[in-house]
C-alpha cells in the first residue's frame, strides 16, 4: 500500500510539473492505463464510493465492468475519445475545474487554460467539445462559449455576435453547433445554427414570445427544446432539415435529459405536481407515460441512457438519491425492469450522438 501511494504522489508530481511547463496550453503526454475503449458501449454506468469510482458498460439489461475512473465532475466519450470534467478547488462562485481528454492513440490531453470550465459538450466523433469558460471565481468572468478543435488544437469562441444563454446549446453532427441566444444590442432572440468548419452562422427560428430554457440534440435532424413564457413551459420539436416548430400539449415545468430510441423520444422532467417522471413521445407529437409508481421515485440528476438496442436506462430511489437503484425500460414491450438491486451512489452516461 505504501508503495501505491508513493508512485501515485511520484506521478502526481510529474503531472503538476508537466502543467506549470505549459501553463495556458493543452498538455500532451503518454497515459499509464490503456483503455479498452470498445468496452465502453452506448450506455455507461458509473459506481461512486468513498474510494473509487468504477465504470461499467451497460447492454441489454446487464453491466460489464471496464474499469476504475479517476474522481470526476462530469463525463463524456465517443468511440475515439474519453472527456473528464475534473474539480482542482472549491471556490465561492465557480469550481475551478479542468478538461481530460484521452485519446485512442493512447495521449492525454489537459485544458487548464480557464479557472472553470463548465456544460461540455462533444461533437459525434469527438473531434470537437464545446464548453462554457471562466477566466477567474466569478460569474461576472465568462468568456463565452468555446469551442475546442482536437485536431488543430485550437480554441475559438461559437460566436462573437450572439449572446448565447446559458448552457442552451449542443452539437447535431461532427462540425454543426445549434444554440439560442441574442443579438448583441438586440432585444430579439432566436435559434442558430453554426458550422464550425467555415464559420458560416444562420438563423434558424426567431423565437418572439418567451425565452428557450432547455435544448437537447436528438439527432442529425431533431432537437427538442423547453420554452418559457408567461408563467407557461412549453415542450417543443424541431425540425432543423425542414425548420418546423412542433409543440407537444404535455405539461412539464423542467427537463433533465431526453434521448431517442429509434423513433421514440424519452424526456425525464417535472410534471405539474412537481414529481420527477418519464415521458415516451413520437414524432407525431403524441406521447404517454413510460414510468408510473415503480420505483417510488426517478432520481432526475442521476443521468438517462439508451443501449445499441433501444433499451432505455434511468435510475430509482426510496428516499436518498446516493442510494438509487437501476432501472431499464425493455424495447420490446416497454416494461420497466429493475436491473441492479444494491443501493449506490451511481450515475449513467449516454455516448454522444
Amino acid at each position: 500500500m505504501m508503495k501505491k501511494k508513493c508512485n501515485a504522489f511520484i506521478l502526481l508530481l510529474f503531472t503538476l510539473f508537466l502543467v506549470a511547463c505549459n501553463k495556458g496550453a493543452p498538455s500532451e503526454k503518454d497515459i499509464i492505463k490503456d483503455y479498452n475503449y470498445s468496452n465502453f458501449t452506448k450506455a455507461t454506468l458509473m459506481e461512486s464510493s468513498e474510494t473509487n469510482i468504477k465504470a461499467y458498460s451497460l447492454k441489454d439489461g446487464k453491466r460489464e465492468y471496464i474499469d476504475e475512473i479517476e474522481d470526476i465532475m462530469d463525463f463524456k466519450y465517443s468511440e475515439n475519445i474519453l472527456i473528464y470534467l475534473k474539480e482542482k478547488n472549491k471556490n465561492k462562485e465557480l469550481p475551478s475545474t479542468n478538461i481530460s481528454i484521452i485519446k485512442k492513440d493512447k495521449k492525454i490531453q489537459s485544458l487548464d487554460k480557464y479557472n472553470s470550465y463548465i456544460d461540455l459538450r462533444i461533437s459525434k466523433n469527438g473531434n470537437n467539445i464545446a464548453y462554457r469558460a471562466f477566466e477567474e471565481d466569478s460569474l461576472s468572468s465568462a468568456k463565452g462559449v468555446m469551442v475546442y478543435n482536437m485536431a488543430t488544437n485550437k480554441e475559438s469562441e461559437v460566436s462573437s455576435d450572439i449572446l448565447i444563454s446559458g448552457n442552451v446549446y449542443d452539437w447535431i453532427d461532427e462540425n454543426n453547433i445549434v444554440y439560442y441566444g441574442a443579438m448583441n444590442n438586440s432585444k430579439e432572440s432566436a435559434i442558430f445554427l453554426k458550422d464550425t468548419n467555415n464559420n458560416e452562422e444562420k438563423k434558424l427560428l426567431q423565437i418572439n414570445d418567451g425565452f428557450i430554457v432547455y435544448l437537447e440534440s436528438l439527432d442529425e435532424n431533431n432537437i427538442i427544446t423547453m420554452k418559457y413564457s408567461k408563467d407557461n413551459y412549453e415542450l417543443v420539436l424541431i425540425n432543423l432539415k425542414e425548420e418546423t416548430y412542433n409543440p407537444f400539449d404535455l405539461k412539464l415545468s423542467k427537463v433533465f435529459y431526453s434521448l431517442k430510441s429509434g423513433e421514440d423520444i424519452y424526456v425525464m422532467g417535472k410534471d405539474e405536481s412537481e414529481k420527477d417522471c418519464i415521458y415516451k413521445l413520437q414524432l407525431d407529437r403524441t406521447f404517454k407515460k413510460a414510468v408510473f409508481n415503480f420505483p417510488k421515485n426517478i432520481n432526475s440528476s442521476g443521468g438517462m441512457a439508451v443501449d445499441e438496442n433501444g433499451n432505455v436506462y434511468f435510475l430509482g430511489y426510496e428516499v436518498n438519491k446516493e442510494k438509487s437503484k437501476v432501472y431499464m425500460i425493455k424495447k420490446e414491450d416497454n416494461s420497466v425492469n429493475l436491473i441492479i438491486d444494491k443501493e449506490k451512489n451511481y450515475h449513467i452516461y449516454q455516448k454522444d450522438k
